[in-house]
């Protein structure tokens, strides 16, 4: 979006106006005083500031920063100020401009206001005034201006609290003499309620300066307004401190701010007496890195850790052999691949080998006993499980590891002594057997067709968020519009190497597959003057659908897996609400439930920890520990541990198949007779039965009077390229016994579905490639056997 707010607008908005009814929140009092004007130079005409910023997070959730001014009447209420996403009103809304670098913290914008602005006004008394908050923003849909399903951003001149505006600079415009506005938050202490002191005000717009009391007014023509960071936004910074003092510093702030200190019940009092000591030894980057290290595995939360790792964790793990294994859920653990040129490629060990004992214990006890290489916490017992998979064969160069196995089609176990070579491949680019190997992505999202459905390869939710959300509704609305596969439609989403991102994001995109708003959740975060975690009820996550046509009413499936973490969490999570989608997978998700946020310490080291606290829409943690559970488990089974195909894609093609077809009754007349039977709503009458949309697959009726099934058989054979007819299975629908055979034709593969209703003899009749013979079996020919009726 240009960030030029060009002039010809701000003369378009002189010309309009809107009013309401206004909201009287206070008796009239004709004795109000006069505001004390400060620099009254008649009038506020321009707007500039400047936003500073400390979070390490702007690039990502400003993306294409500019600057807003919009009106409060909708959040104004007798009582205090309520701020709800729902509420923002779509008028009176002014566009500013970014005026140097937003890579640059602080950086400068200016907002010409218009003569005569837009938007409801605020009753104070006898008067009323129009309130406008200034706000930098990011927008991700349609036009520049906001809508009830976008956030106002947490760059304001004023900083808004738990329901309440604590401090900062309001815009007012008064007209034709009404204006009143509180002069201070009177004895309650709370802006906008009955006690507030009032005051009258000129026409024109005025500034109001409501950190403190009684509150400062002025006019100048060029007003200073800087946007403020929001408090949950501000970095803490413990770079300049020393080593204990950042420790110390580290370990209150956690203690108090950590999100899930209670549920996962941490020790303070244990980790300073176990670490504390250390710290006060500590002398150098890699003795505090190797301190953090550790203090990170008090934490069982895959949102806990550090961006940099100490060098004898690296030299530890360095070492490897070159194999890379699976527990199946047999109990059994495999060998999935043996990357070339290092040791266990050469020994004689094959991919699909067991490993039965490492270093001569069970495999099972083996693994119990490695700690993981890890510069984050680990949430799930199943994310520790695929790490200690990965390190149980991993070590300090030079040293040696026994293995005993029995390769794949032998009897025998053997052993064999390896010794670890630099291995860094093996570490950094250790690819579970779900992960699938993709080509080098350029873009946050990509789409295919597997099947007949529409795929939605979406990597991550913390790529450029504009770019992201416009991929996104391209993509839906190319789900919408491909030619369905015989009237049925469906959408897999693959979540399978998304790390998670903005969780505004995702509540953007999951809206797309409701009709109506529903509550999702929540947030818990610590509040510094209640001292204690507090949940806002107005700032709910709500699910707020686009417009009809950006929806997607179909079929959905989403794959996901351990790496699918935090925000990919939350979009899985949301969308089994109302069952809306099933989940694949061979795992659940992560396990990441909260918002993280960094700590600055000494060599500009990142801490990284929980700070928002997600719950359910009941007050419950959901996620954290937990994950998003498949409702559709794919078994780890040998076979799919080793396939070259995708497993967990043709689980979802395999459920998308297996929903029933928009079908209908069809009276259908042959030479062979009149038939009522259900057949799909796409498919055309032909002079046989009936016909898919795309010409693939036939359905052909027959009936015969006086023939048997072997004659039957009989006659088939000789057109079958083999010869040969298999018998399927004999089950009785629609009250009659029906016997399904299948032999491989010159037409292609003909599934035969026999019954026998007093002499006569009903043939069904389908025809399909080979490929789709089973899933044409299950949507279409046994509805037709179920319902057919011979007239």
């Amino acid at each position: 979006m240009n960030r030029l707010l060009c002039s010809a607008l701000a003369l378009l908005l002189t010309a309009l106006l809107v009013g309401s009814a206004p909201l009287n929140v206070h008796a009239q009092d004709d004795r109000l005083p006069v505001a004390v004007i400060q620099e009254d130079e008649g009038g506020v005409q321009l707007l500039r500031g400047e936003v500073a910023y400390t979070s390490l997070r702007f690039a990502l959730f400003a993306p294409d920063p500019y600057v807003i001014m919009f009106n409060l009447s909708e959040y104004i209420r007798n009582g205090g100020f309520v701020a709800e996403r729902t509420n923002v009103p779509s008028d009176g809304q002014v566009l500013g401009r970014v005026t140097s670098d937003p890579r640059k913290s602080p950086f400068t914008y200016e907002l010409l206001l218009p003569q005569m602005p837009l938007g409801a006004p605020s009753a104070f008394g006898d008067g009323e005034v129009r309130v406008y908050l200034i706000a930098l923003v990011s927008n991700l849909l349609g036009d520049p201006f906001l809508s009830p399903r976008e956030y106002f951003g947490a760059y304001r001149s004023a900083i808004i609290t738990t329901e309440r505006l604590k401090s900062g600079k309001l815009l007012l415009f008064a007209e034709e003499g009404r204006g009143v506005f509180p002069s201070g938050r009177g004895a309650d202490g709370t802006l906008f309620t009955d006690d507030d002191p009032l005051v009258r005000l000129p026409d024109g717009y005025t500034l109001v300066d409501i950190s403190a009391e009684p509150f400062a007014f002025s006019r100048p023509r060029q007003a200073a307004v800087d946007l403020l960071e929001a408090p949950s936004s501000v970095q803490d910074d413990f770079s300049e401190q020393s080593y204990l003092e950042a420790f110390d510093n580290l370990i209150a702030l956690l203690e108090q701010k950590y999100a899930f200190s209670d549920y996962y019940g941490i020790d303070y009092e244990r980790i300073r007496a176990e670490l504390r000591p250390r710290a006060q030894r500590v002398n150098n980057l890699e003795t505090f890195l190797q301190l953090l290290y550790d203090l990170v595995r008090y934490f069982p939360d895959g949102h806990i850790g550090i961006n940099n790792v100490p060098d004898s964790a690296i030299r530890a793990a360095l070492g490897g052999v070159g194999i890379w294994a699976q527990m199946l859920d047999d109990g059994r653990l495999i060998v999935y691949r043996l990357p070339a040129n290092l040791p266990a490629a050469r020994s004689g060990l094959q991919v699909g080998a067991e490993i039965i004992a490492v270093n001569g214990l069970p495999v099972a006890e083996a693994l119990e006993r490695v700690k993981p290489f890890t510069n984050t916490g680990i949430a799930t017992a199943y994310n520790r499980l695929i790490l200690q998979q990965r390190d149980l064969f991993r070590g300090q160069i030079g040293q040696r590891i026994a293995i005993t196995y029995r390769n794949p089609d032998a009897s025998a176990e053997q052993t064999v002594t390896l010794t670890f070579v630099q291995d860094v491949d093996g570490l950094i680019n250790y690819q579970p057997f779900y992960r699938v190997e993709s080509p080098e992505r350029w873009l946050p999202l990509e789409t295919r067709q597997v099947d007949g459905y529409t795929v939605l390869q979406l990597y991550s939710f913390a790529d450029d968020l504009p770019l992201t959300m416009r991929l996104w509704q391209r993509a839906i609305a190319q789900a919408r519009n491909a030619p369905s596969r015989d009237g049925k439609d469906g959408l897999i989403i693959d979540l399978r190497n998304n790390g998670g991102g903005s969780a505004y994001l995702t509540l953007l995109t999951a809206a797309t597959f409701f009709d109506e708003p529903l509550e999702v959740g929540n947030s818990a975060e610590y509040d510094d003057e209640a001292q204690a975690f507090t949940v806002n009820p107005r700032e709910r996550n709500l699910l707020l659908p686009p417009e009809p046509e950006e929806r997607y009413s179909g079929n959905v499936v989403l794959i996901v897996s351990p790496d699918c973490a935090s925000a990919c969490e939350f979009f899985s999570y949301y969308l089994t609400q109302q069952n809306r989608a099933q989940i694949v997978g061979y795992y659940g998700t992560a396990g990441l439930g909260g918002s993280r946020f960094e700590v600055i310490l000494p060599h500009n080291i990142q801490f990284v920890y929980t700070r928002g606290r997600a719950l359910d829409a009941q007050g419950q943690i959901h996620i954290e520990g937990k994950g998003v559970q498949p409702t559709i488990r794919v078994p780890i089974t040998a076979e799919n541990v080793l396939s070259r195909a995708d497993p967990l894609m043709a689980a979802a093609v395999a459920y998308l198949d297996s929903l029933p077809l928009p079908s209908e009754e069809r009276r259908i007349s042959t030479q062979n007779g009149t038939f009522r039977l259900s057949v799909p709503r796409s498919w055309r009458t032909t002079a046989l039965g009936v016909r898919s949309g795309g010409g693939e697959a036939r359905l052909n009726l027959y009936r015969f009077s006086n023939v048997t099934i072997s004659r039957l058989l009989e006659t088939l054979s000789r057109t079958a390229k083999d010869g040969k007819i298999d018998e399927l299975e004999t089950i009785r629908l629609g009250g009659v016994r029906w016997t399904f055979y299948r032999f491989l034709a010159e037409a292609g593969t003909e599934t035969i579905a026999v019954s026998v209703v007093g002499d006569t003899l009903r043939v069904l009749e389908l025809v399909t490639p080979a490929e789709r013979a089973d899933y044409y079996t299950r949507a279409v020919l046994r509805l037709a056997a179920k319902t057919l009726r011979v007239e």
